[in-house]
């Protein structure tokens, strides 16, 4: 079916507020990529007190916690 003029408008809304608000989600870095031993993460400050879970390339949590500092290494 056709979409209706208010429901083409109402998409183009929405898909300008995804986009702002994936724009002011807070960065982050994972390195290396792939890792066999140690994992770093620098992030924003504003994510320090967030939880945080990492998982292997099988799905497996390998990590899990709070995030205590901008610059994390996971042994």
């Amino acid at each position: 079916r056709a979409l209706t003029q208010q429901e083409i408008t109402n998409l183009y809304n929405a898909s300008l507020t995804s986009v702002a608000e994936v724009n002011n989600l807070p960065s982050f870095t994972i390195y290396p990529n792939p890792a066999s031993d140690n994992i770093n993460i620098k992030t924003d400050a504003s994510m320090i007190g967030k939880n945080y879970i990492i998982h292997d390339a099988v799905g497996k949590v390998v990590s899990s916690g709070i995030v205590s500092s901008s610059n994390m290494t996971f042994l």
